[in-house]
């Protein structure tokens, strides 16, 4: 059984608490394991990061305070350049101009609007960003 380490940096507690809930179904689904920890915000996830190893990150837009997820992946571009990132939002204006967001390897960020968060979409956009601990096995 392989185990999969996810940062979710989300200061919504019921967002984040779906993103946990369907993490694990997925894993559950499979015969794997996921462990979620969550970061309320850009200054603790930043913490985390330099303590801890993840194997994927899942970054809400807004986070509490005047903090914002792109605050973050600043911090983790530096310390995790090709770790992938689902970055969730409410916004479907996304700047994706934003040039941070640009200097992302398209191959490891996928973004993912809250409106349409559901196991599916969880699971397909994991899988394009080549997190395959949810697929099934073929025996």
């Amino acid at each position: 059984m392989r185990l999969l380490r996810v940062l979710c940096v989300e200061d919504n507690q019921d967002d984040f608490d779906l993103v946990k809930l369907l993490l694990q179904e997925l894993a559950r689904g499979v015969g794997e394991a996921c462990f979620v920890e969550r970061a309320r915000n850009a200054s603790l996830a930043c913490k985390m990061v330099d303590g801890s190893s993840f194997d994927v990150f899942i970054v809400d837009q807004t986070l509490e305070g005047n903090d914002m997820g792109t605050d973050f992946l600043r911090h983790l571009l530096e310390r995790c350049p090709e770790a992938p990132i689902l970055f969730v939002t409410h916004d479907k204006s996304l700047d994706v101009e934003n040039p941070l967001i640009q200097d992302l390897d398209a191959d490891k960020l996928a973004i993912l609007y809250k409106g349409k968060l559901s196991l599916e979409a969880l699971r397909d956009n994991l899988h394009r960003l080549g997190v395959d601990v949810f697929e099934q096995n073929e025996a």
